[in-house]
C-alpha cells in the first residue's frame, strides 16, 4: 500500500495531541511505508494532516490579532482624530475669545482716548477761561488801584489845600490881632 492508499487518521485530535518530535517520527514512519519516497505532494499532504490544524491555528491567531490591530489602529486613529477635533474647537473658541478682547481692549482705548481728549479740551477751555478771568481781575484790580491812588491824591490835595486854608487864616487872624493890639495900644496911650 503506498501513501496515496493511505486512508488519513480517522482521530484528528489525536493527531494534534502529537508532540513535534512524535510527528516528526510519524512522517518518517509514513514516509518508508510501502518503501517509496513519498512525493512532494504527498509530502505536503502528510504535513498538513500532520501540522495543518496548528498551521490553521496559528492563521487563525495571526487574523485575529491582525483584525485586532486593525481595529485598535481604527480606534485609535478615531480618537486622534477627535482629540484633533476638540483641540480644533477649543483653539477657535481661544481665537474668538482673543480676537473677543481685542475688540473690547480696542473699543475701551478708543473710548478712553475718546474721554481724555474731552478732559483735554474741558481743560484747555477752563485754562482760558481762568486765565481771562484772573486777566479781567488783575485788570479791574489795577483800575481800583489807580482809582484809590487818585482819590488819595485828591484826598491830600485838598488836605495840603485845607491846611493852606488854615495857614491862610490863622495869618489872617494874626495879622487882625496884632492890628487890634496895636489899635488898642494907640488907644491907651
Amino acid at each position: 500500500m503506498s501513501n496515496m492508499d493511505m486512508p488519513p487518521p480517522e482521530n484528528g485530535a489525536a493527531e494534534q495531541a502529537l508532540v513535534p518530535e512524535q510527528r516528526e517520527h510519524r512522517l518518517t514512519e509514513l514516509q518508508q511505508i510501502g518503501g517509496e519516497r513519498v512525493s512532494e505532494k504527498n509530502l505536503e499532504m502528510v504535513r498538513n494532516i500532520l501540522f495543518g490544524e496548528q498551521v490553521r491555528e496559528s492563521e487563525r491567531k495571526h487574523a485575529s490579532l491582525e483584525r485586532f490591530i486593525r481595529v485598535s489602529v481604527s480606534a485609535l486613529n478615531e480618537e486622534t482624530h477627535k482629540k484633533l477635533d476638540e483641540l480644533r474647537h477649543e483653539l477657535n473658541l481661544l481665537r474668538d475669545m482673543l480676537r473677543e478682547e481685542t475688540r473690547n481692549r480696542k473699543d475701551y482705548v478708543a473710548g478712553a482716548r475718546t474721554r481724555f481728549e474731552a478732559i483735554e479740551q474741558r481743560s484747555e477751555e477752563l485754562n482760558q477761561r481762568v486765565s481771562h478771568e484772573v486777566s479781567e481781575i488783575g485788570q479791574r484790580m489795577d483800575n481800583q488801584r489807580k482809582e484809590l491812588l487818585e482819590q488819595l491824591q485828591q484826598a491830600a490835595e485838598q488836605l495840603r489845600h485845607d491846611k493852606a486854608d488854615r495857614k491862610a487864616l490863622a495869618a489872617l487872624l494874626n495879622g487882625m490881632a496884632q492890628q487890634l493890639y496895636s489899635s488898642g495900644d494907640e488907644q491907651h496911650h
